[in-house]
């Protein structure tokens, strides 16, 4: 099962769910994703930044009665009145001082919140900077805890269970940002460079220096904004990405230049250019994959098939992947005639990629 859906799965299963991992591993993001899906709405409290108050409440006088009421802080007051299926996402939940943690204990007591809103959480790993820890009696109240992947993660030497493999998370990455309107530069890079060690997707590790950068998922939302704005030195993605990686992304986005457009490809999938060498092959890969629709899905299959076999498979595989995590799903090569006897001819090929 794809984490994507496992996650969506889970939250429509009303199940609570905390997630951990390292800095910048799209927790928070697969979470707002998971909601989206499903049509939820989502609430976050930035647990880290939060009182023993915001959860537990205020104790409030009251004169006339000669009492002093404990009253809800205005937003988990919404919460308990809330009908429609709502998810409260403590972000940064092993960053609360304990009397905050100890307080969001309450959140999940029988009658506390209605059956419509559930409790989900992330945290960084403990040996993070200001990551202490999470009780015990709130880290027990979640129905299933899963570690976020990174490049070198395994079952084996994760402490806990791993919500799905590096690889899995990577496509996910590229179909959302395909899905999102990523630059081909971009998704095309991190096409090419899947299987690279260390990752030029994700290769954060805790740093003293505040000047260092480096390729997280954050970083690539940063260098995907810049693109889109017009920028194009090594400087710029250096000062985002890091030396080492900004120097092989700006060597992969130069090889755009002579390769045909996607409309020059529409318009002649049987004549337009397919360059020789295996990197511009998969650029113009991510491309079209980027850029298809369901009106031109019959000149992408056209097109692909002349690419070399394995970019070939990589192409089919990745639009047909658009296509199923496309929320609402959209048809951009399934509803073409060449689609199936090509899938029929080349699905045994499939775990090649």
């Amino acid at each position: 099962m794809k984490p994507l859906d496992r996650l969506a799965a889970l939250m429509k299963g009303l199940k609570r769910i905390l997630l951990v991992g390292d800095t910048a591993t799209a927790k928070t993001s697969m979470v707002h994703q998971a909601s989206k899906s499903l049509g939820w709405d989502l609430i976050v409290f930035r647990a880290s930044l939060c009182e023993r108050v915001d959860f537990s409440g205020a104790f409030v006088p009251d004169i006339v009665a000669g009492v002093t009421r404990l009253l809800p802080m205005e937003l988990i007051a919404m919460l308990k009145k809330s009908t429609k299926m709502t998810v409260l996402f403590l972000d940064e939940i092993g960053q609360a001082p304990t009397e905050v943690q100890s307080a969001v204990l309450s959140l999940f007591d029988k009658g506390a919140l209605p059956p419509n809103v559930i409790i989900w959480a992330a945290t960084n790993r403990v040996n993070a900077r200001g990551v202490t820890t999470i009780v015990e009696p709130l880290r027990t109240r979640f129905d299933s805890i899963y570690e976020m992947p990174s490049p070198t993660s395994t079952e084996a030497n994760s402490t806990g269970t791993l919500l799905c493999s590096w690889e899995e998370i990577h496509q996910s990455w590229r179909n959302w940002a395909m899905n999102e309107g990523y630059p081909a530069e971009i998704t095309g890079f991190h096409a090419f460079t899947r299987n690279t060690v260390p990752s030029p997707l994700w290769a954060w590790k805790p740093s003293l220096d505040p000047a260092v950068r480096m390729p997280d998922f954050r970083t690539w939302e940063s260098a995907a904004s810049l693109w889109a704005d017009g920028w194009r030195d090594f400087t710029t993605y250096s000062a985002v990405l890091g030396k080492e990686v900004a120097n092989l992304f700006i060597a992969f986005a130069a090889l755009k230049e002579g390769l045909p457009t996607p409309d020059e490809v529409w318009a002649d999938p049987d004549g337009a250019l397919v360059p020789t060498s295996l990197n511009s092959q998969y650029f113009m890969a991510a491309t079209l994959c980027g850029a298809a629709k369901k009106k031109n899905g019959s000149a992408f299959m056209r097109y692909i098939v002349r690419l070399d076999k394995q970019i070939e498979l990589f192409a089919g595989a990745t639009v047909l992947d658009r296509e199923v995590e496309a929320k609402p799903q959209v048809a951009i090569v399934s509803a073409c005639a060449e689609w199936q006897p090509w899938f029929i001819a080349n699905q045994h090929l499939f775990r090649l990629q």
